[in-house]
Parts: structure tokens; C-alpha cells; sequence
């Protein structure tokens, strides 16, 4: 009796779900699989429990209403924090070799690496990662307006990349602090 080999894009996706499922039921992760869709598996959506910045007034809807909010100066008082955004994650045929398509649910999130739907992380895609790490090492710094997280050089949202900076209201990045360096050991001198 032989066994059928499954293809390695299809054991990768499998390895994906599993590694979703299993970060939905850590009560310590920041990311729950709400749903999934496709065998083998091709669409998800993502709760992510982080605090992200929000517009208090809602974007509009049109392209040139996108694009003139995005460029008009943004003030403290226009933003708000909220949280647990969704945000659906699409497989294309050649994952993992061609990198998912990753779409905001939850309206008018104010970043520089997010405007609408379309979310721009700044170190990009490899095919060596999953998508529970790039949710939780990209996504979420990129929610918490952590520096470094968004191409500063090309922001999806001008307005957002030169606001945050600059911004007196909100301790940035949201939701706790930078990752601490490591201490380094101390070295003895002899002698």
C-alpha cells in the first residue's frame, strides 16, 4: 500500500493553519483565527489584540477622497486609539514563494504603513516566513506606530508618517514599549 506524498505548497499551507489554530488557543497570543477558508487552505481572518490608532471621523470612500486625506496635516485631536483590528489574509497559487495579500478589515486606521484596506509592512516578504510571525513581529509593531515598522522612505499614508513623529497625545508605540535591548555582560578588568 503506497501513500500519496502531498505537495510541499500544500504542506505548507496545512503548517500554516496548524500554527494559526495553535496561536488562537494560547490565551497570551495576539492573534486569533476567526476563520479560514479553501482546501487547501487560501483565506484567513485575523483578530489582532493590539491598540491601533484610529480617524474619529470616517475616510471617504472615493480614490481622490483617499488620496486628499492622506496628504492633509493631521491633528492630535483627529486620532483616537482603538483595538483589535481584523485584517483577512489571502494565499496566492505560488505562496510561499509569492507573498500573501494582507487587506484591513476595520475602517480608518490611522498609519503611515496602512490607508484603507491596503497594509504595507516595511521589511516586506521571504518565503521562509510564516504568517503568524509576520503578524506578530510586522503587524502589530506596525499597528503600535512602533519606529521602524513602516517604509519611511514611501509611507501608504504621508499625512499619518509625518504626524507621528511629531505627535504630542499618544505614547507611541502603543500598548507598551520598544523591545528592550539586551543588557550586555559585564566585563572585568584584571589587573
Amino acid at each position: 500500500m503506497s501513500v500519496e506524498q502531498k505537495p510541499w505548497p500544500v504542506i505548507r499551507r496545512e503548517t500554516e493553519l496548524d500554527l494559526l489554530r495553535r496561536a488562537t488557543r494560547d490565551d497570551r497570543s495576539q492573534v486569533r483565527l476567526l476563520s479560514y477558508h479553501g482546501e487547501p487552505f487560501d483565506q484567513a481572518l485575523l483578530l489582532v489584540v493590539t491598540p491601533y490608532l484610529a480617524y474619529r471621523n470616517p475616510l471617504p470612500e472615493s480614490l481622490e477622497g483617499l488620496v486628499a486625506a492622506s496628504r492633509a496635516p493631521l491633528r492630535d485631536e483627529d486620532v483616537e486609539v482603538r483595538e483589535n483590528p481584523l485584517i483577512a489574509v489571502e494565499l496566492p497559487a505560488d505562496f510561499p514563494d509569492e507573498a500573501p495579500a494582507w487587506h484591513m478589515l476595520t475602517p480608518d486606521v490611522a498609519n503611515p504603513g496602512i490607508l484603507h484596506h491596503q497594509v504595507c509592512f516595511s521589511l516586506g516578504w521571504r518565503s521562509s516566513f510564516t504568517i503568524l510571525e509576520v503578524v506578530t513581529e510586522q503587524l502589530i509593531p506596525l499597528l503600535r506606530c512602533q519606529p521602524g515598522s513602516w517604509d519611511a522612505r514611501h509611507p501608504l499614508n504621508p499625512s499619518c508618517a509625518d504626524w507621528a513623529p511629531v505627535q504630542k497625545t499618544f505614547a507611541l508605540p502603543l500598548g507598551g514599549s520598544q523591545p528592550q535591548a539586551r543588557a550586555r555582560p559585564r566585563i572585568r578588568r584584571i589587573g
